[in-house]
């Protein structure tokens, strides 16, 4: 029988998994309002090295994807269950560094520019999907929109720590969530302006981030 893990990650290549049963199934096995689901989701964060060795970098992005996008799922709602420890929900917040730094430092494709950095990659729609993932992660995750001061702020580290990932892409990820905090963020700003002002990485780059300091990013 498979694990819950194998259910959530075991995918064809390429397939549009999202509406169809292959995601019924995950529910069946991983019940959304279910608080224990919630540990299959930081097990899956920490179990990230072993399952770069077992799935395709399609698989583990459009699965992440499944989990923290609201649109495709309400997974993103166990981060606001209050049956499950608020310093647990926090410190799982905090493993998202790791998505970025052990996958998609390496998922992902990067050059020097332009903004929006391959987020499409011509003759490959499944690195396309895995760019975009990475880039649009942020901006499809509501962890930041719960009212939770406590999941706002590790959200928000979790970007700034991103900005010290050397690839080009998973900045412009950070800077992009950075970008839609900023408005009422006012530390999330300055994290974005900060970056802007180093002076060294590609201009298109140091310009996003001096507009995601003013909340223009989209």
């Amino acid at each position: 029988m498979p694990s819950p893990i194998d259910v959530l990650f075991d995918h064809t290549e390429g397939e549009d998994w999202y509406w169809g049963e292959a995601a019924k199934k995950i529910e069946e096995t991983i019940p959304h309002n279910d608080p224990r689901s919630f540990d299959v989701i930081t097990s899956s964060l920490d179990q990230l090295p072993e399952l770069m060795r077992r799935h395709s970098a399609w698989q583990i992005a459009t699965s992440f994807e499944f989990l923290f996008n609201n649109v495709l799922s309400s997974y993103p709602f166990l981060f606001a269950d209050e049956r499950i420890a608020e310093p647990y929900r926090v410190r799982t917040v905090r493993k998202l560094f790791k998505l970025f730094d052990l996958f998609f430092r390496n998922a992902v494709t990067c050059n020097d520019g332009p903004v929006h950095l391959q987020r499409e990659f011509v003759g490959d729609p499944v690195q396309g999907y895995v760019n975009t993932v990475c880039y649009m992660f942020w901006d499809n995750c509501p962890l930041t929109d719960l009212g939770l001061p406590s999941i706002r702020d590790a959200c928000r580290d979790v970007m700034e720590q991103c900005l010290t990932i050397p690839n080009h892409a998973v900045i412009e990820s950070a800077l992009h969530g950075l970008g839609h905090l900023a408005p009422g963020d006012t530390r999330a700003a300055e994290i974005a302006l900060s970056y802007s002002r180093r002076g060294t990485g590609p201009q298109e780059l140091l310009a996003y981030a001096k507009a995601a300091s003013e909340g223009h990013v989209q």
